[in-house]
């Protein structure tokens, strides 16, 4: 998969173009910046945007909650202006040690802000054991892969790193799901540098 830096700047957000498996894939902004320092050095940090979606989805915090909501639909409106999605999810976390609460209201406030409706809960991934690579999913009912048929997905991630589990993921929902068409929202890019 490919990163493609955006040159344009689209509302609030510096959208970049993720390229995959996928219909079309975008990420909301870079993760992190790097600071210069007086004596030469550089540090890396993440972005406001980041820190505030990490916060979010990890600390437990509400604070930032609805301004997430608000980047994520003004991306949905902006970026997939010409395109109508029938159902939306958020990429599911590895294991189940990991809280996963903050992606879940985050997904029902954007699905409520959309109108597109939310299948939180229908995939998840199936734990890790030592013989399976990461990314190994599953419906959580053959109910849910039927209703995924044909229909337009947008699949929403917070931070992409690698793109393995996203990739995974949207060809689990091709495969096995049989979606119409996918889409990816990830709220930011995890690299040092964009080409």
């Amino acid at each position: 998969m490919t990163i493609e830096a955006s040159s344009s700047v689209t509302g609030s957000f510096a959208p970049l173009e993720l390229c995959g498996n996928y219909f079309r894939g975008f990420a909301l902004f870079p993760h992190l910046r790097t600071i210069a320092a007086p004596s030469g050095h550089s540090h890396t940090v993440r972005t406001p945007f980041a820190e505030k979606l990490y916060q979010t989805l990890f600390n437990g915090s509400t604070s930032f909650m609805e301004e997430i909501a608000d980047t994520y639909v003004e991306g949905i409106e902006s970026l997939f202006a010409a395109l109508r999605f029938d159902y939306l999810l958020f990429v599911p976390p590895p294991t189940t040690r990991r809280d996963y609460s903050g992606a879940i209201r985050l997904t029902g406030s954007i699905s409520m802000k959309t109108g597109i409706h939310s299948l939180q809960h229908a995939v998840r991934q199936v734990p890790e054991h030592p013989r399976t690579e990461r990314g190994i999913f599953a419906f959580a009912s053959e109910t849910v892969s039927e209703i995924c048929r044909g229909k337009n997905l947008l699949v929403l991630a917070d931070f992409y790193r690698s793109g393995r589990s996203l990739h995974a993921l949207t060809a689990f929902l091709a495969q096995k799901g049989g979606a119409g068409s996918i889409s990816v929202l990830a709220g930011t890019v995890v690299q040092r540098e964009l080409s």
